[in-house]
Order: C-alpha cells, then sequence, then structure tokens
C-alpha cells in the first residue's frame, strides 16, 4: 500500500501542476511539499508500518506512571539454594543465564528471592534482568561490561517498578555468578580494571571483569497489548545505587552545570539569581530558598520556526532567553512577538561553534527538521544530508547548554522501523551525557488540539536529576474519566466570528468546485505545510490562515510576518501543547527543588 502510494506522489510532483516556489497572494504567501495533498494517505500507511512494534492505540484513557506488568505470585521461599554444579545460588548475588531469557535476551539477573512454587520441585529464580549496552541496539554507548537493566511496566498500574519489573527464570537456566556493580556515578568510575584488560584481553573481561549498570531501559505496555506505547531510558538515581558505588544526585547535577538555582534563575529587574552549590551538606529543603517575586524558570528554543513552542513556553510561565532559526520568514515572526527574548537568526552550526552565544537555560526544546523523516517525504530531496546533520547536532546543542530538562517534538516518521539506526544513534547522542530519555507518539488530539496529528515527544533529564513523566492527557474522545471531550474544528473555530476578515483573517480562496462536505464536530486532518488536504467544512473554500493558525493551536494574537506564512503554521509545534508541557515540566522541577 505504501509502495503505490509513493508512486502515486511521485507522479504528481513531476507532473508541475503547482508552483509553490514563491510568495502568494503578496505579504502572506504560501509554500508547502508539492503533492501534499496525498500525505494524509501516506501518513496512513507508515502508521500501519508503525504500529507493527508501536502501540498507537491511546485515546487518552491510559497515561504511563512508574508501575508494574504484574505482581509477583505467591510462593515458597527459599534462603538458598545449591545447583548440581556446586554454585549456591542465595538473594543479593547476580548470575549470568545460559542463553538470553525473553524478547529482551536477559543475560543477567540480580536475584531477589528464590521461590519454589507449591507442589512442584521446580526452583526459580526471581529478580531484575540486565542484558549489555550493545544489545540496545545504539541508544546507549557501547562499552565493554556495561549492561543496563529491563523493566516491562504496565502503563495503567499503580504498583511500583521494582516490583512489575521483576522475572522468574528457572534456576537450571543458570550458568555462573557474576560480579555487579550499580552506580550513579558517571562513566568510567568502578568499571574494570585497566591492567586485568591490557594483561587478558577483551574476551577475558567480558567474560570475568565486573558489569557496570549506570542505566534502565523501561517500556510501557497498555494492558493487553504486546508492543509498548512508551520507551524510557533512565539513568540510575542516588536512591537506586548500590551503598558501595553511590554518589550524591547533586555531585552529579554540579559535575554537568555547576550548581543549580531553585525555582529558576530569572527574576524581573534583576540581575540572574546566584548559582546554588548543589553540593552544600545542608539538606535540599533547607538550600532551597523562597521564590523572590517574579521568579521563574528560564528556558531556551532552538529551531524555533514561527514560535509555536516559543509561544507556549512563554505562556507557561517560563521566561524565553533566547530563540534560533535560520530562516528569514520565521526569524521575522519571532522577532514580532517576543520582543524581550534574544533572536537568532543563525544556522545551528554557527550557534553551537559561536563562544558569545552563552546562555544556561533550565530547560531546552528542539524542534529539529523532521521533512527527512515526514511520511509526506517520498523521494531524495536536496537538504536531506543537511537535515539528517542537523538531528544529530542536537548532542552538540546540549553539550553547550546543559539544560536540567529538555523537550524534543519530532514528526513519528523517524520511529519507522527503517529509521531504527537514525533514531537509536539520535538517543545515544542524549544518554552518552549522562542524560536520561522519555518518548512516546502522542495523539495532541489529547491535549486539545482539534486534528488527527500524532507527534514524537521526548523529555530529557539531566546527570542527577529525576526524569519526569508526560503530562497527562487532558481530553478523551467521550470526555469520560474526568476528563473534557474532544476539542473539534467548529468549537475551535467559534471564537473567529468576531475577528474581522483583514490579514491573515482575509477571505480565502473558493473553489471552482466545490468539495465534499464534511462533518466539522469530527477531528481535521493533520495540517501541513501545505494544508494537509484541509479545507473548510462547507466544501466552497480553503481556510483563511488565521484559521489554520487556531487549528494548529496558536491564540488568535499569535503575530506571522514575512512570507509562506502557511509553511511556517504547518511546520509548528501546536502551542497549546507546549503550554502544557511546560507548565508540568514547571511543577516538577519546583517540587524536585523543595
Amino acid at each position: 500500500m505504501l509502495v503505490e502510494l509513493v508512486q502515486a506522489q511521485t507522479l504528481a510532483r513531476a507532473s508541475g501542476d503547482r508552483d509553490d516556489e514563491g510568495p502568494r497572494n503578496g505579504q502572506f504567501g504560501d509554500a508547502g511539499d508539492a503533492g501534499d495533498e496525498f500525505s494524509a494517505d501516506i501518513e496512513d500507511a507508515l502508521t500501519g508500518d508503525i504500529a507493527q512494534i508501536i502501540d498507537l492505540t491511546d485515546d487518552g484513557d491510559h497515561f504511563a506512571q512508574n508501575s508494574s506488568r504484574r505482581a509477583p505470585i505467591q510462593k515458597q521461599n527459599l534462603s538458598t539454594y545449591m545447583l548440581g554444579n556446586g554454585i549456591r545460588l542465595r538473594p543479593g548475588i547476580t548470575v549470568e543465564l545460559k542463553d538470553g531469557w525473553g524478547p529482551d535476551k536477559i543475560r543477567f539477573i540480580r536475584i531477589q528471592a528464590i521461590v519454589q512454587a507449591p507442589g512442584t520441585l521446580e526452583v526459580l529464580i526471581r529478580g531484575w534482568g540486565y542484558v549489555r549496552v550493545r544489545e540496545l541496539d545504539g541508544g546507549l554507548p557501547r562499552k565493554v561490561n556495561e549492561v543496563a537493566m529491563v523493566a516491562r511496566l504496565t502503563s495503567s498500574s499503580q504498583i511500583p517498578w521494582q516490583e512489575q519489573s521483576l522475572i522468574e527464570v528457572s534456576a537450571d537456566a543458570v550458568g555462573r555468578k557474576r560480579t555487579l556493580k550499580v552506580t550513579n556515578a558517571p562513566f568510567p568510575e568502578h568499571r574494570y580494571d585497566k591492567g586485568a584488560y591490557s594483561r587478558n584481553g577483551i574476551k577475558w573481561v567480558e567474560e570475568w571483569g565486573p558489569l557496570v549498570c549506570r542505566f534502565r531501559y523501561e517500556l510501557y505496555f497498555n494492558d493487553g497489548c504486546d508492543k509498548p506505547c512508551e520507551s524510557a531510558i533512565v539513568r540510575i538515581g542516588e536512591d537506586e545505587a548500590d551503598p558501595n558505588y553511590r554518589v550524591p544526585d547533586e555531585q552529579n547535577q554540579n559535575r554537568w552545570r555547576g550548581g543549580n538555582v531553585p525555582g529558576g534563575s530569572y527574576r524581573p529587574n534583576g540581575p540572574s539569581l546566584p548559582v546554588v552549590d548543589v553540593e552544600s551538606n545542608q539538606p535540599r529543603d533547607v538550600r532551597a530558598a523562597n521564590l523572590v517575586p517574579g521568579q521563574r524558570y528560564t528556558a531556551g528554543d532552538v529551531f524555533a520556526g514561527a514560535g509555536g513552542a516559543s509561544r507556549g513556553i512563554e505562556r507557561a510561565g517560563v521566561q524565553l532567553l533566547f530563540a534560533v532559526d535560520h530562516w528569514c520568514h520565521a526569524a521575522e515572526s519571532l522577532r514580532s512577538n517576543f520582543d524581550s527574548t534574544d533572536i537568532h537568526e543563525l544556522e545551528v552550526t554557527d550557534v553551537i561553534l559561536r563562544k558569545d552565544i552563552r546562555y544556561n537555560p533550565d530547560i531546552l526544546h528542539l524542534s529539529p527538521p523532521c521533512q527527512f523523516w515526514s511520511p509526506a517525504h517520498t523521494i531524495a530531496g536536496q537538504n536531506d544530508d543537511q537535515n539528517i546533520a542537523v538531528l544529530f547536532s542536537c548532542t552538540d546543542l546540549i553539550a553547550k547548554f546543559r539544560p536540567r530538562l529538555f523537550t524534543v517534538e519530532q514528526t513519528f516518521g523517524i520511529m519507522h522501523p527503517k529509521f531504527q539506526g537514525f533514531f537509536n544513534r539520535f538517543l545515544q547522542g542524549f544518554t552518552e551525557h549522562g542524560y536520561s530519555v522519555r518518548w512516546k507518539i502522542v495523539p495532541l488530539v489529547n491535549y486539545g488540539v482539534p486534528q488527527l496529528r500524532r507527534r514524537l515527544i521526548m523529555i530529557g533529564a539531566a546527570p542527577g536529576e529525576k526524569l519526569p513523566p508526560l503530562p497527562a492527557p487532558t481530553h478523551n474522545k467521550d470526555g469520560t474519566g474526568g476528563l473534557q471531550p474532544w476539542v473539534t474544528p467548529k468549537s475551535a473555530l467559534a471564537p473567529l466570528v468576531r475577528v474581522q476578515p483583514i490579514g491573515l483573517h482575509r477571505p480565502a480562496r473558493r473553489f471552482d468546485h466545490r468539495k465534499p462536505r464534511w462533518d466539522p464536530d469530527r477531528l481535521a486532518k493533520t495540517i501541513t505545510t501545505s494544508g494537509g488536504q484541509n479545507y473548510h467544512w462547507d466544501g466552497e473554500r480553503d481556510f483563511t490562515l488565521l484559521e489554520y493558525a487556531v487549528l494548529q493551536g496558536f491564540p488568535i494574537w499569535h503575530k506571522f510576518k514575512g512570507s509562506y506564512v502557511k509553511k511556517q503554521i504547518g511546520n509548528a509545534f501546536a502551542p497549546s501543547v507546549v503550554q502544557l508541557l511546560y507548565e508540568h515540566l514547571v511543577g516538577w522541577l519546583l517540587e524536585q527543588d523543595g
């Protein structure tokens, strides 16, 4: 199905029946992908491919918390058990299995209990499972004897992950004992002895050297589904590390950022607040001062476009320090909306290399170009290599600005199996700096956007910081369970009846032949850079640019300048969703800061 749709779009592009090379209709020109009228069908086909490996059925009723997959079955506990090969099993030791176990090919287990089911002779070991990081396809840097815990969790469960990540394996599957160090110290602390490596070689180290765990790989599942709906790579925290290999979380924060400012570093009419020495011996609740009036957290927005994320960040009460975009039309829109924000009309490589661009934001947002991974991108383009390179520049941006938290918005197309290598290397760009990362394909309708739009949303947390969950959905289809019903195009556009038909809301083009009418109480299609098959539900005209902007989550008063306004709108991360996301993150940081 996808192949036929791609061929059809390619032919449409080759037919030359559209001209999107320049602005149309004066100041408020539009541009987008030629052949975009096929993109919704291609997106449907791509969704089908991705649904083979990821659960996309989330309707707002499920939301991942630290939870569990099942409660342990009650069995008789044994204090110790002797294997036939002379190995004595007991809780607290780590063993290597003869073969990989389960769908994740678990090779190591730290035993928490030895159990025997009533009425049977089979002895089971119950514990946490680990795999070598090289088995995670690149999500973590490939290092000798570095392992990650694997936790399979149920998104709707409230049982702690520590319980629900326990697995049970026959004691007969055990091959030998191993040494495992669970630590929150940064690499390479506590790894194998370099002298042993030099004397005996890598194979000996892998077979006999100590294993080190610094991360946990979490997979979340909806009830009754065998495909994950959400994933996370979580840095081991101070409270999870072994006592002999534990460092204060505050020490990791200080190593990475040089300290934090509880409550945020911005205050009006004054200099930034001093950084607190997070390695202080005082308890966190003593070090955290009361908020200064007007004090707030700070953020930066890279690949900002026309300011979709920037607008949401600002409306969440976060001080937007800077925004970056190289496109002149988008930069003009940014300058017209955020006069107290530093706007950098630069290539991202220039931002990375210039020493005079220096910020230390609490949160950093990244929306790297997504055309190469988009469902609407079906043939090679002249900017493909550049867009791939820009995606991987995110690791340099993280290293330069060192935020406490970061957010990423991307097309869900990057989750397609053919892009797995790209995505895992993208993840590694964050984890190699010690960041925890959570990611999920989210239907934005569950956060109040009146269209069939799915986006990949990621949240990252710096070394020493706790990884926040995603915000809970605010809407579902029927408004059940205390949530609001989905917003519809009709209700979203109702306030525009009071707006004069000028500027962005001037009358849209009328069709020579009426198109099929559609129900405005149903969701609009995904809005793309040229509209995405959307038009007014009466079938007689296109939406106005202001209507497109409102359907994309912009407030009525947001300004768009320059040309290609429809493209600016279609590229944007919905501000209404960003506001909810950043209000959630502000609440999380306030809680962490005491």
